[in-house]
């Protein structure tokens, strides 16, 4: 979050863009202000002024114009969707589109941890299919897609198992401690996915 003569700064750099970016934040001096509820929406307006005054300028070739002179704005309102959100890292990205598409998905499924990799695999295809069956609604061509695989971010520096840092969780954590960090963090092949028995 930054203030406003950060922004000031933003908004005069942005001066020298033919189409400037969407400034987005808190201060007044953004283009789109950020209010107490964020939703899909907040952004339709700044682009679609965008695309319109590309649309003048000639900027798109033929095919491109022909496409979008057939679209129009989206109605801003939140559809709710009867498929479950599994609300776990690996479905994360495709439920994602869901929401900035402007669909809700009020249903939570908690996907169960473990070493069983198919029920992650399922949750990830299930939401992809869904996904490409509600766009494929909208457009008069099938669309193909790649899924989006979930991979977590690493400190690769962390990965070196005989550093000063490792060995001071050797020392000084409880064997329940560093098997939860050891093997439920960084070691572990179960998509995020662990079980850990403590007493």
């Amino acid at each position: 979050c930054i203030g406003k003569e950060e922004v000031c700064l933003v908004n005069e750099v942005c001066k020298d863009f033919k189409y400037p970016p969407v400034t987005v934040g808190f201060e007044e001096q953004n283009e789109v202000i950020l209010k107490d509820e964020f939703n899909a929406f907040f952004l339709d307006d700044s682009i679609s002024n965008r695309l319109e005054r590309a649309i003048l300028d000639a900027t798109f070739p033929d095919k491109a114009l022909e496409f979008f002179k057939k679209r129009k704005k989206r109605e801003k309102h939140i559809q709710r969707l009867e498929i479950p959100s599994f609300s776990h890292a690996v479905t994360n990205p495709n439920e994602a589109v869901f929401y900035g598409l402007g669909f809700e998905l009020p249903n939570i499924e908690k996907l169960k941890s473990g070493s069983n990799k198919e029920v992650y695999i399922d949750a990830i295809l299930a939401t992809s299919h869904a996904l490409l069956e509600i766009t494929n609604k909208e457009v008069d061509v099938s669309i193909k897609s790649d899924l989006i695989i979930y991979c977590p971010s690493i400190y690769t520096h962390l990965y070196s198992f005989k550093s000063q840092f490792w060995n001071q969780i050797i020392r000084k954590e409880s064997k329940v401690a560093k098997d939860f960090i050891m093997n439920g963090l960084f070691k572990n092949p179960n998509y995020s996915g662990f079980n850990i028995k403590i007493n």
